[in-house]
């Protein structure tokens, strides 16, 4: 079978073997005339992995042992508790660190002393800002003075340069005396004084701002862009939802981690102006590091966890609809691919194996219909098997009869392909596997 048709024919639920050398156009058309379409493809079928039927069933099995959310969570946390206790310990540290660590007061004297220390600092304070005006006036002389793209400078241009280097230069010296000013007042309360660890605070949720900042722009430009790029292309609103969702986290998880390298960056600076002892520099640096980090996490955590609730809330309401009360039931096999009306192409598993030979061997099960090459009809069997269980063997073609929970099921073939406690695992022809009592159960010939 040409793998351009694959999909096609199993779609169908037949062995086709049309002219290889047919163009897609051609398959597809031939695939309409014999009846074989259960939906319209709207664009050529792509060459897909075929998942081993052992592997398939022991993935379908698993779904359906899914537990709920709450002891999914509890199992999940106590795993990682016990597989890394100390970075659980270390998180756990820095949001208390985080949430509960105000400082250390200081005497009344020495908060007196800062704060006239800090009045008196108010000159090299006002000296900065001179300098940065002009800073400011001086690059845009220069800029002005210079050529087309600035390729070019004159006599003005150099002058209004050199100008600009000076200028910048007392800008230097300026915040070199500002700096020692407020390090003499701080030095007066210590690194562990509430007036470090708000600075400190003040320092991270001013550069969290800027990483959220980031991801919100950037989540926004790729809603744009991703919206434009899937005008043209064959995609529900199901896969582009889930591929924005994903974009979000990306973002998010950027922004914030670059959030927290900029913190890192500029909190040396900070701990570095209370003048502390080496010892006491790097402790205070570490438990802010922590305590940032902990944080970072813990919202990092929470977007994550929102995502991935939610999908598993879909996947779990999902496997409890497979099952059929008063003992049938079974699990729906997805039958398109994403953006078709017929399902979302996650798992083609139970679709592409359905009478695949390798899921009940050993017994003679005759196709409904073959054709060869030529669209001739033509019969065919293969040879499959298992041991008889209670006058039903595997590979046996079955109906349903008697369901009352779902009465449109009774009458239609299906395929015997293994047994789950007292019930049959009953494939139909749709792809559909069912949980079906004996009782339930009548033989069927084609």
């Amino acid at each position: 079978v040409p793998a351009s048709l694959a999909v096609c024919c199993r779609a169908c639920r037949h062995q086709v073997l049309p002219n290889p050398d047919s163009s897609p156009k051609q398959e597809r058309e031939w695939c309409k005339k014999e009846g074989r379409m259960r939906y319209g493809m709207r664009h050529r079928p792509t060459r897909r992995a075929e998942m081993d039927p052992e592997t398939s069933r022991a993935l379908v099995q698993a779904i359906g042992k899914m537990p709920p959310l709450h002891v999914a969570v509890y199992q999940g946390g106590k795993a990682f508790v016990k597989r890394f206790p100390v970075t659980t310990t270390l998180y756990l540290f820095g949001m208390i660190l985080m949430l509960f660590a105000s400082g250390m007061s200081v005497s009344e004297e020495a908060s007196d002393e800062y704060a006239q220390l800090l009045q008196e600092s108010e000159r090299e304070t006002s000296m900065v800002e001179q300098a940065l005006n002009k800073v400011a006036q001086a690059s845009h002389d220069y800029n002005s003075q210079r050529g087309f793209l600035g390729l070019s400078c004159n006599a003005a241009c150099t002058k209004a340069y050199e100008k600009l280097q000076r200028y910048e230069k007392e800008l230097k010296h300026a915040k070199d005396e500002q700096f020692k000013a407020l390090s003499h007042a701080k030095s007066k309360v210590g690194v562990f004084s509430m007036y470090a660890v708000q600075e400190a605070r003040d320092l991270f949720w001013r550069t969290f701002d800027q990483g959220k900042g980031f991801a919100k722009r950037a989540s926004m430009w790729d809603l744009i862009f991703m919206g434009v790029g899937s005008m043209g292309r064959d995609e529900g609103l199901a896969s582009f939802i889930l591929r924005l969702a994903m974009q979000v986290l990306i973002n998010f998880t950027m922004g914030l981690m670059g959030a927290l390298v900029a913190f890192v960056w500029y909190l040396w600076d900070i701990v570095k102006s209370y003048q502390p002892d080496p010892v006491t520099a790097v402790i205070s640096f570490v438990l802010f590091v922590v305590a940032a980090a902990s944080m970072v996490a813990t919202y990092l955590l929470v977007l994550y966890g929102t995502a991935f609730s939610g999908a598993y809330m879909m996947v779990y309401a999902a496997t409890q609809n497979m099952r059929i009360e008063g003992g049938e039931g079974g699990s729906q096999g997805p039958r398109g691919h994403i953006g078709s009306a017929e399902g979302d192409g996650v798992s083609r598993v139970l679709v592409q194996n359905f009478f695949d030979p390798s899921m009940c061997p050993r017994r003679t099960i005759n196709y409904p219909k073959v054709f060869d090459q030529s669209g001739n009809n033509a019969q065919t069997s293969y040879q499959g098997g298992g041991d008889a269980i209670q006058g039903i063997s595997m590979g046996t073609r079955v109906k349903l009869t008697g369901l009352q929970s779902q009465p449109e099921l009774n009458g239609q073939p299906g395929l015997v392909c293994g047994k789950d406690g007292d019930k049959f695992i009953v494939r139909l022809e749709s792809g559909r596997e069912l949980l079906v009592r004996e009782e339930r159960l009548v033989a069927h010939v084609d």
